[in-house]
C-alpha cells in the first residue's frame, strides 16, 4: 500500500516542464508573503477604525482593481507578451505594498488598494498564457496544479506567519512582508526563466488567425457564469470568513492564520495526486460541479448552532476539498477553450469573474452580516454553489451533445476551439 502511495505521488510529478517548475517557484516565493489580504477585515475594522460599510466599500475596490487588472492584462499579455507582463506585475505590486501601508484614511487606502490589485492583477491572464506554453496538453491541467501547489503552500506559510506577526509586532508587518516576498519573486523570475519566443513561422500563423471575441463562444459564457456565482461564495473565505471564525468561534488571529493554513498545506499534500488520479477517468465539467457542490457544504455546515469550535476545522476541510477537485479543471478549460493567440484574452475574461467577484462579494457579506446575520449569509453562500455545479453539469451535457460549436466572428465563421 505504501509502496503504491509513493508511486502514484512520484507519477502525479512526472512529465513537467522545467519552466513550469520555475514558474511555481516565482509563484511560492510570491505567496509565502501573503499576509494582508487574509487580515484585511479585521485590520480595516479593528486598527484602521472603518465600519462595516466602509471596509465592505473600501474592498469593493480591490475587486474594481481586480476587474481592470485582468482586463487590460489579457490584453497586454496578447499584445507584448506573458514574460514582461508578468516581472513588471509582481516588482511593482511589491513597491505599491510599501505605499499601501502609510495610508490610514478611508479614502487614501481605498484609492491605493485599488491600484495595487490593478496593477497585482495585470500578472493573472500572462501567468496562464505561460503555463501553456511551458506545457503540453498531455499534462496541462497537472501543470496549473503544480502552480497551484506552490501558490496554496505559499498560502499555508504566509497567512499563519502573517498572524504571529499582527499579534507579536503589528500590522505593519504584514504590508513589508507582502512586498518584499512579491520583489523577491520579480528578482528570482527574471534572472531564473527565460522567455520562449516564437518562431517566425509561428508569428506569421498567429497573425494570421482570425480573432474570435470571448462572447461569441455561447458555451464559454455559460461556464463563465457558473464560475462567477462560485466566485461569489469562495471569496468569502477572503473577506469574511475570518471575522465569522473570531466572532462565532472565539478564534483569534493566529489561530484563524493555522487554520487557513491547514487549507494550504491539504493542497500542498494531496493535490496532484488526486488531479492525476481524476483528470483522465472523469468528464472535466462534472468534477468541476462536484467541487461546487462540497464547498456548499463547507457553508452549510457553519448554520448548524454555533460554539463547537469544530464546525470552523469542519467547514475549512470541505472547503478544502471542494477547491482541489474543482479549480485546476476550471483553469485548464478556459485554457484548453482559448484560440491560439487568444489565451491572454479568454483567461483574462475568465479572471474578471473572480475579479468582479472580489467587488460584490464584500459588499454582499458584510451587509448580509449586518441586516440578517451570519446564518443567512451562509444559505446564501450555499444556493451560490448548488446554482454553480448546475450550470457546470449542465454544460457537460451540452458538449457531449455538441462539442464544437461555430464562433462567429465579426466577418466570418470559424470552428470552436
Amino acid at each position: 500500500m505504501l509502496t503504491r502511495t509513493i508511486r502514484l505521488y512520484r507519477d502525479s510529478f512526472a512529465g513537467l516542464s522545467k519552466e513550469v517548475w520555475l514558474l511555481s517557484t516565482v509563484m511560492l516565493i510570491n505567496r509565502s508573503g501573503m499576509m494582508v489580504l487574509p487580515f484585511i477585515a479585521i485590520y480595516l475594522t479593528g486598527p484602521l477604525g472603518f465600519t462595516l460599510n466602509q471596509a465592505g466599500i473600501t474592498m469593493a475596490c480591490f475587486g474594481v482593481g481586480s476587474v481592470a487588472g485582468t482586463y487590460v492584462g489579457g490584453y497586454l499579455t496578447d499584445r507584448i507578451g506573458y514574460y514582461k507582463v508578468q516581472f513588471w506585475s509582481l516588482l511593482l505590486t511589491g513597491l505599491m505594498f510599501g505605499v499601501l501601508m502609510y495610508m490610514k484614511t478611508f479614502l487614501a487606502f481605498s484609492i491605493c488598494l485599488f491600484f495595487l490589485t490593478f496593477i497585482a492583477d495585470l500578472f493573472r491572464p500572462a501567468n496562464f498564457a505561460a503555463v501553456r506554453i511551458y506545457s503540453k496538453p498531455v499534462n496541462r491541467t497537472r501543470s496549473i496544479s503544480l502552480i497551484r501547489l506552490a501558490i496554496n503552500l505559499g498560502v499555508g506559510i504566509g497567512p499563519a506567519i502573517g498572524g504571529l506577526m499582527a499579534a507579536t509586532y503589528g500590522y505593519e508587518w504584514l504590508f513589508i512582508g507582502d512586498g518584499g516576498t512579491c520583489i523577491l519573486a520579480a528578482i528570482f523570475f527574471r534572472i531564473a526563466l527565460k522567455e520562449k519566443k516564437a518562431t517566425p513561422e509561428e508569428k506569421e500563423t498567429q497573425k494570421n488567425l482570425p480573432k474570435v471575441s470571448v462572447w461569441h463562444d455561447r458555451y464559454f459564457r455559460i461556464f463563465l457564469g457558473a464560475t462567477f456565482f462560485m466566485a461569489l461564495a469562495f471569496l468569502q473565505i477572503l473577506y469574511t470568513t475570518s471575522m465569522a471564525f473570531n466572532d462565532l468561534f472565539g478564534i483569534g488571529e493566529a489561530g484563524i492564520g493555522l487554520l487557513f493554513g491547514i487549507n494550504g498545506f491539504l493542497i500542498f499534500l494531496i493535490e496532484m495526486p488526486i488531479v492525476f488520479v481524476l483528470e483522465t477517468r472523469y468528464n472535466t465539467l462534472k468534477l468541476i460541479a462536484l467541487g461546487s457542490f462540497i464547498i456548499a457544504g463547507s457553508y452549510f455546515v457553519l448554520v448548524t448552532p454555533y460554539g463547537w469550535i469544530g464546525l470552523a476545522f469542519i467547514s475549512i476541510l470541505l472547503i478544502t476539498f471542494g477547491e482541489i477537485i474543482s479549480f485546476p479543471f476550471s483553469s485548464a478549460f478556459a485554457v484548453e477553450r482559448a484560440p491560439e493567440g487568444m489565451v491572454g484574452r479568454f483567461m483574462g475574461m475568465y479572471g474578471m469573474m473572480f475579479s468582479i467577484a472580489h467587488i460584490i462579494a464584500p459588499i454582499i457579506g458584510m451587509q448580509m452580516i449586518r441586516v440578517f446575520g451570519y446564518s443567512a449569509l451562509y444559505y446564501l453562500l450555499g444556493t451560490f454553489c448548488l446554482i454553480s455545479g448546475w450550470g457546470y453539469w449542465h454544460l457537460a451535457g451540452l458538449l457531449k451533445k455538441d462539442p464544437q460549436p461555430v464562433l462567429i466572428t465579426d466577418n466570418l465563421v470559424v470552428p470552436g476551439n
